[in-house]
Formats: C-alpha cells, structure tokens, sequence
C-alpha cells in the first residue's frame, strides 16, 4: 500500500503511522509492527501509543496499545531475566568462557 504522508527517506511520522493503522492491512502492520517490537520503548511505540489515543479507529485503536503493552512487559521480563543470570555468573565465579549448556550446567550444581 502506498501511503499518501510517505515521502522518501523520512521514515515513519505520525502521518504515516496513523495512516498505516486506520487504512492499511495484514502486511503495513507486520512493518510496522517489526519495527515498534524491536524497541517497545522507543519513539515509534510511542507515536502508536498516542496515535491511537488521540484517533479512534475500529479495533486498531484498542489493539495496538494491548500489544505494545505486552511487548513492554516482555522486554522488562526479559531484561530480570538477563540480570538473574548475571547475578548468578557473578555469584558463582563462573569463568567467562563457560557459555551456553556449560553455564548451564554449572548453576545447577
């Protein structure tokens, strides 16, 4: 789909990402969302976040939010997540060569 407020080497504004979300389909939202999962925090998030708070279109405006939400949620699971192994690497003395299955192995001793 062509949108109307894209203009070459711009990248995604808010025109364009409102427009992606009120007229575009299947394959302009897997764009767009690559993009706004890739950093659930960043400015494209964001736009979407207020886009949607600000225009009212039928299922997209409840959508989009949820998902980000969610998206957020993970990347701060995620986030403990690492610094839980971190914590337990460091705790454990674990040389830092021992990466994968040997880590593994090492802290359930």
């Amino acid at each position: 789909m062509k949108h109307r407020h894209l203009r070459d080497g711009e990248g995604l504004g808010p025109a364009v990402i409102d427009d992606i979300l009120d007229r575009g389909g299947p394959a302009d939202w897997a764009a767009l969302w690559h993009d706004v999962d890739t950093d659930p925090y960043g400015p494209m998030a964001t736009d979407v976040v207020r886009i949607c708070g600000a225009h009212r279109m039928f299922g997209t405006s409840w959508v989009w939010p949820a998902m980000i939400e969610q998206a957020r949620a993970d990347a701060r699971a995620r986030g403990r997540a690492r610094l839980h192994c971190a914590e337990a690497v460091e705790t454990r003395s674990l040389p830092q060569r021992n990466t994968g299955e040997s880590v593994v192995r090492e802290l359930a001793r």
